[in-house]
């Protein structure tokens, strides 16, 4: 299989998953809720295509294109953004979805987030995130995960161009600690049926509510357990 093929392949995971024709959510009983085995709706949204200014702008930003960037690249021109597996009622009055990958103007707001006062302490034993530039270019929408890739810079002797970290302020996986080696890795583990695997390796949960204190919804982490494209078969689907 040629080069060229492996990444439209891991592309292709990423956008037959945005066209599933009926997507939801599968979650097991969860007893401290005393809630039984449920099944939602959960859609995905997709951006219009990138500007040719914004595509301009990524590619200086990624420079030569290797480790995956090109993938990167290609779904940028054809989305400026999605967001992924809407979930159930979080309590929230906008819609709250398991994966977003930002629109590109946004990618600088968030990275700033974790370079400013605010959050750089949580970075002050990381000297990865000094070796070259970075941008938080997505999120999985739980505990303020935020996911990175590289564009540039050496750390331990491995290039870090294209690859991939989370950084959050209580997931599962440390701030060195790779999510994805490039973007078509990344890719893969955003489609379909292997969300759920990646969800679990981060740490990520919904929200399940039991009673409002104070005016706030109170509750329970939820666990994602299987991912559906065509959810209105499922006995289970909650209207």
């Amino acid at each position: 299989m040629s080069w060229s093929q492996l990444m439209n392949d891991c592309l292709n995971l990423l956008l037959e998953t945005l066209n599933d024709p009926a997507p939801g959510l599968f979650f097991d009983k969860h007893k401290r809720a005393n809630a039984p085995k449920r099944a939602y709706r959960s859609r995905h949204a997709s951006s219009p295509p990138s500007t040719v200014d914004e595509i301009a702008q990524l590619n200086e930003l990624c420079g030569t294109i290797s480790n995956g960037l090109d993938v990167l690249v290609d779904l940028y021109t054809r989305h400026n953004g999605v967001r992924m597996y809407q979930m159930p009622n979080l309590g929230t009055d906008g819609a709250a979805y398991a994966i977003e990958l930002y629109p590109l103007k946004d990618w600088d707001a968030h990275t700033t987030c974790w370079t400013s006062d605010d959050l750089a302490w949580a970075m002050d034993d990381c000297p990865l995130y000094k070796c070259g530039p970075w941008r938080v270019i997505g999120t999985f929408g739980s505990e303020a995960m935020s996911i990175v890739m590289f564009f540039g810079g050496e750390y331990k002797g491995i290039q870090q161009t294209g690859r991939c970290y989370c950084l959050g302020l209580d997931g599962y996986l440390g701030y060195e600690e790779e999510l994805a080696e490039n973007f078509e890795q990344l890719a893969i583990q955003l489609s379909g049926k292997r969300i759920v695997d990646t969800l679990d390796r981060v740490g990520f949960t919904g929200f399940i509510q039991t009673e409002v204190m104070d005016g706030r919804p109170v509750g329970f982490g939820d666990v994602v357990k299987k991912y559906l494209p065509d959810v209105t078969r499922n006995r289970y689907l909650v209207d």
